[in-house]
């Protein structure tokens, strides 16, 4: 499990990555926000881009971690 602080932006580039709340496929783009918690894995592998830190509450950018796009 881990713990995002400051929020987290997934790309998913090749294959298909998981994590409790679904299966993201190659072309994906997840936006998790400060405080959410996810248990990331991929049964195949996967090569993914991955930005963490920026979503923090005083730029105003959280949102409900259940409205994921």
């Amino acid at each position: 499990m881990r713990l995002l602080h400051g929020g987290e932006e997934i790309f998913v580039i090749e294959r298909t990555f998981q994590d409790e709340h679904g299966t993201y496929p190659a072309g994906t783009w997840i936006r998790s926000p400060h405080q959410s918690v996810h248990t990331p894995f991929s049964d195949a592998g996967c090569l993914i881009y991955v930005k963490v830190g920026h979503l923090l509450e005083e730029h105003g950018t959280l949102v409900d971690p259940n409205e994921r796009t």
